[in-house]
């Protein structure tokens, strides 16, 4: 279920404040860099994904979102960099290949993007980021596979929008 961008930013102060609480707790700058990063902030998530990094319980996450950062910065190999060191530490890592793959797709390396985004596919058939890419390498090489491609990403596309609709449904309470 994706956040948007302003869900996501008002979500900092709350995560800030547990990693005050826990100081020790890698998950803390986790969260709050995740929370940066999803809010479009990437200055802010940066030097916390970079202390969660440091860690062994949570490199392999933050790796994968400052992959994502280099490569929104069009820092190929440094993201391609980043990316490995995820995959290292989680080998079943779905999201990390399908950032891999669109890392390859970027730099026009198709039939690696093609094998990392099925990767992707092959331990998460449902993830959204890997069908998605998937889904333009096909139709940038004309793939025949490319229409059935399309309607996997638009059911993937309804799926996601229940949930989000579901997440912002506003629950009611009223006292008795």
């Amino acid at each position: 279920m994706a956040l948007h961008r302003r869900d996501a930013t008002e979500a900092v102060p709350f995560f800030r404040k547990y990693a005050e609480l826990v100081p020790g707790d890698p998950r803390g700058p986790l969260a709050v860099g995740m929370a940066w990063f999803k809010g479009g902030e990437f200055a802010s998530a940066r030097p916390e994904l970079e202390r969660a990094a440091a860690s062994d319980t949570t490199a392999a996450a933050a790796d994968y979102f400052l992959a994502r950062i280099a490569r929104d910065e069009n820092d190929l190999d440094r993201a391609m960099g980043l990316v490995e060191k995820a995959l290292a530490r989680e080998p079943a890592y779905a999201d990390a290949w399908a950032e891999r793959g669109i890392i390859h797709l970027r730099q026009r390396d198709l039939p690696q993007a093609e094998k990392d985004l099925q990767k992707c596919l092959e331990l998460d058939p449902d993830n959204y980021l890997g069908n998605l890419n998937l889904l333009a390498l096909y139709q940038r090489t004309k793939d025949a596979r490319q229409q059935a491609q399309a309607l996997r990403v638009k059911d993937l596309d309804a799926a996601r929008e229940v949930k989000t609709e579901e997440f912002r449904r506003v629950i009611r309470v009223q006292p008795e």
